[in-house]
């Protein structure tokens, strides 16, 4: 199971994990966007976006449709 084992449905609970965790988004388009716990401090899903946070703000909005896979490792 992934992060998001019902994308159309509603939205799961991400646990958080501390460490050196990356965050992998593929795209349909074959493009990856990689993120290294020290670019990011938090990230959340709401249903149609991917959203990833520095801080305060928001400094990745990934809109599902365009997304493959979301790996969290």
């Amino acid at each position: 199971g992934g992060i998001f084992a019902d994308v159309f449905g509603r939205a799961p609970r991400i646990k958080r994990k501390r460490g050196g965790r990356v965050i992998k988004v593929v795209f349909k388009n074959g493009c990856i966007c990689k993120w290294k716990k020290k670019e990011y401090t938090d990230y959340k899903y709401d249903g149609k976006c991917f959203i990833v946070i520095r801080g305060q703000q928001w400094v990745g909005i990934y809109n599902m449709d365009s997304i493959v896979s979301i790996i969290i490792k």
